[in-house]
């Protein structure tokens, strides 16, 4: 059986929204259960750059869509860390989706991770940090006390007429 390449690609593409839907059904889902204090959570050892690579390469054809690279900038930081990981890489997962969908063709986004402490937090012990760093047009400072709010949505500052995405990230 002969399958056209344009048919394998357009397979992936469906193959790729569909498992982009089911990740915004369980997001929808997992808001519940912590809501309702019945979320449970899986630690366990992970390493860090295995854990980030997992997100960015689920990213990548999205990334590839809108013309943006993902750099993932290497650190010496490569040890283990006790985490949920399905929800770190959904965590992070959302903020590089969210870089994706507001930078402009050919733009890069950014992720790195290094030792450091909460910022603005004395006495806090060292861990790990990771920073996703995008080019886009940013959130409007009047808007920043509302981006954990549920559904929340920024005005758009790209020329755009509506936001993108549901506001669940």
């Amino acid at each position: 059986l002969q399958v056209h390449p344009q048919n394998l690609e357009w397979r992936d593409r469906i193959n790729q929204s569909g498992q982009r839907l089911l990740r915004l059904v369980n997001n929808i889902l997992d808001m519940s259960k912590f809501e309702s204090g019945t979320m449970e959570f899986l630690f366990s050892q992970h390493s860090v750059h295995g854990t980030i690579e997992t997100a960015i390469s689920e990213l990548e054809a999205f990334a590839k869509d809108y013309d943006v690279r993902l750099n993932l900038i290497e650190s010496e930081h490569a040890e283990t860390i006790t985490i949920d990981q399905d929800r770190i890489i959904q965590v992070i997962y959302n903020l590089i989706s969210n870089g994706i969908k507001h930078s402009k063709p050919g733009d890069s986004i950014d992720i790195s991770v290094h030792k450091g402490t909460f910022r603005n937090k004395e006495n806090s012990p060292e861990g790990v940090v990771i920073s996703i760093r995008d080019f886009g047009p940013g959130i409007p400072e009047d808007e920043l006390e509302h981006i954990f709010e549920y559904y929340a949505q920024c005005k758009q500052r790209d020329g755009e007429d509506s936001p993108k995405g549901f506001g669940l990230g």
